[in-house]
């Protein structure tokens, strides 16, 4: 297993995922390559690659006490899966709407985050490749104002998007 943490993501990403390739002996399609580097909508920029509208489908939700950590599966207009989302959060730091919203499993958490309005920014934390599960992944924090309201770990299949232009 590889995995790289960024301090410098600015200059160092396109490295990162040289580097990933090289260490794994797998070479990335450029769609796997802006997934593992994306900073904006996931949902948007799989809904692109694919040419096709995303569903997320809420697979579980975990409560204890105020803490949520909730599983989705990002899907294609087929129903294939394309992508498994793991996010931590704490009810007391969302507004209560969208508390609501992620946890029916109603919207994904970057539509939501565009729907009410909030201004955010993503830091991603670690990208790697799972040698035993053949899982690409990244792990990312959004945060709104100076305090992480969701810690957000993505995987996908090293066979994902490979058949779609390099």
């Amino acid at each position: 297993m590889y995995q790289k943490t960024s301090e410098d993501f600015g200059r160092s990403m396109l490295a990162e995922l040289k580097l990933l390739e090289k260490k794994c002996n797998i070479r990335l399609s450029k769609f796997q390559k802006a997934l593992l580097s994306e900073v904006g909508t996931v949902e948007q920029l799989l809904s692109i690659i694919v040419d096709s509208p995303i569903t997320v489908d809420l697979v579980r939700l975990d409560e204890r006490d105020d803490k949520i950590v909730r599983y989705v599966v990002l899907r294609d207009a087929e129903r294939k899966p394309l992508l498994l989302a793991t996010t931590r959060y704490e009810r007391n730091l969302l507004p209560a709407q969208l508390y609501d919203d992620l946890h029916s499993g109603r919207l994904g958490i970057g539509s939501a985050i565009m729907h009410y309005g909030l201004e955010t920014r993503r830091r991603i934390i670690k990208i790697g490749y799972d040698e035993k599960t053949k899982q690409l992944f990244r792990e990312y924090e959004i945060i709104k104002e100076k305090t992480v309201i969701f810690s957000i770990r993505e995987e996908f299949s090293i066979d994902a998007f490979i058949s779609i232009l390099q």
